[in-house]
């Protein structure tokens, strides 16, 4: 349908509105998919995302009954050769015609899967130098697979992420959906008052602290309208968190402090739970300190 407005085609320059439908976030996807088992949901969003046709079209409803039953599931549905699912990665880069070197846009998806996340890093993987694969990202950014983000701590970096859940799961990667889970619920979900402020943006970042020159990767932050800092938050998805990953965060808020930064929140989020110690250090903190497990992220603000 795209082709019928671009280049030489007879509607080129007729359209009057352009509508760009996005995907379920995971709270509309659980909804979508009828599933009220939370760690269930955020299992399967990671595969399928938001895409309704997945469960429509490709699998005609079928979805896991419960955990006990997801890899089962996952073995039948998603890695079954039978399963239309199963070359759905090809296929979406093999329809786009803008695609024509199919195999060296994998490569850079594969690279980006694996955590090389800027130019330079993606190229060094691929054995390319960053300038041969410039066009490839821009390829990518347009068809919708790549996002381009800014550090929330430098302005001149920023890093490429996947945004197809089943691009990333193609490549055996869950836990960076899980972080763009929290990143959604951290701007558009959370209540206001759980960051001291509404965030007008989330994204991730590295802070460097040049007295020990030691740099640090913080997954969640949180920005206002003016670009304050209004948390910083750690990400774990397979991990029981405890009192040494808000000493981390800790560490990071010192090294903000020194720079008129200092986060109002430090946020943990995890998707094993917490605990006891890191719990009560919470409760006792006044807000500063925020946990968010996959419960409050399905159902809490």
């Amino acid at each position: 349908m795209g082709g019928l407005l671009s280049g030489g085609a007879p509607l080129r320059g007729r359209s009057a509105l352009e509508l760009i439908v996005p995907t379920f976030d995971f709270r509309l996807a659980a909804e979508f998919w009828r599933i009220s088992d939370h760690r269930l949901a955020a299992l399967l969003y990671f595969i399928v995302g938001g895409t309704p046709a997945y469960r429509t079209e490709y699998l005609r409803g079928a979805a896991p009954s419960d955990r006990a039953h997801f890899d089962a599931w996952v073995v039948e549905h998603v890695l079954n050769p039978a399963s239309p699912l199963f070359r759905e990665v090809r296929a979406l880069l093999a329809e786009d015609p803008a695609l024509r070197d199919t195999g060296l846009y994998h490569t850079v998806l594969a690279a980006v899967a694996e955590g090389n996340a800027t130019r330079g890093g993606i190229a060094n993987r691929i054995e390319r130098k960053a300038a041969d694969i410039s066009h490839h990202l821009t390829v990518l950014e347009d068809a919708g697979l790549l996002v381009r983000e800014p550090d929330a701590f430098r302005e001149n970096r920023s890093e490429y992420r996947i945004t197809e859940p089943l691009v990333r799961f193609y490549h055996a990667i869950a836990g960076p959906v899980f972080e763009r889970m929290c990143w959604v619920w951290a701007e558009d979900m959370a209540d206001p008052q759980t960051f001291g402020g509404q965030p007008a943006r989330v994204l991730s970042g590295v802070v460097r602290d040049p007295a020990t020159r030691t740099s640090y990767e913080v997954d969640v932050a949180a920005q206002d309208a003016e670009g304050r800092i209004l948390a910083i938050g750690e990400v774990k998805w397979g991990k029981r968190m405890d009192l040494g990953h808000l000493a981390r965060l800790e560490k990071i808020a010192g090294v903000l402090e020194s720079r008129d930064q200092r986060p109002r929140v430090l946020a943990l989020f995890s998707g094993t739970g917490f605990s006891p110690d890191l719990a009560e250090a919470a409760a006792g903190s006044r807000g500063r300190v925020q946990l968010a497990d996959l419960d409050r992220l399905y159902t809490g603000s």
